[in-house]
């Protein structure tokens, strides 16, 4: 038998997606993979340059597991899950609600983006010209520890 150790989620807060609202820190809970109409869904919801509260409540849907705050946790999973998180912020700052999801959504989007990054390594600076056109990445030394 297999003794892998895999955690199928990850976890974020509101102060790591730079949500500066005078409260406990909210604490996300997401899939650590992709769920299957992600993508598509992440891209029709930048098409729509970020405008659309209905797009942005399906990515918030397929993206939570849970929210935590003040010791207490909800699940928070689907398009049911993603509604009622936007009436818990309405419900206390009245005009808000579709906001709130919108930057949600975008932030789920770049800390998937930034993790993937990270783990792979990809380098923020552009690759150099070979002298056949090709391009070349760029030697990155590894850090070992002493």
């Amino acid at each position: 038998m297999l003794n892998l150790k895999y955690r199928a989620t990850a976890t974020f807060t509101s102060a790591d997606i730079k949500d500066l609202a005078e409260n406990e820190p909210i604490f996300y809970e997401v899939w650590a993979n992709r769920p299957d109409g992600w993508t598509a869904k992440c891209k029709a919801f930048f098409e729509s340059n970020g405008d659309d509260t209905e797009l942005g409540l399906d990515v918030v849907g397929l993206s939570l597991v849970s929210v935590a705050q003040d010791g207490e946790k909800w699940p928070c999973v689907g398009r049911d899950g993603a509604q009622a998180l936007r009436e818990s912020i309405e419900a206390q700052n009245p005009g808000y609600g579709d906001y709130f999801i919108r930057n949600l959504t975008v932030a789920i989007f770049d800390q998937q983006i930034s993790r993937e990054d990270s783990r792979l390594g990809n380098s923020s600076e552009p690759l150099t010209p070979s002298v056949n056109g090709s391009k070349k990445k760029k030697s990155r030394s590894v850090a070992t520890k002493a």
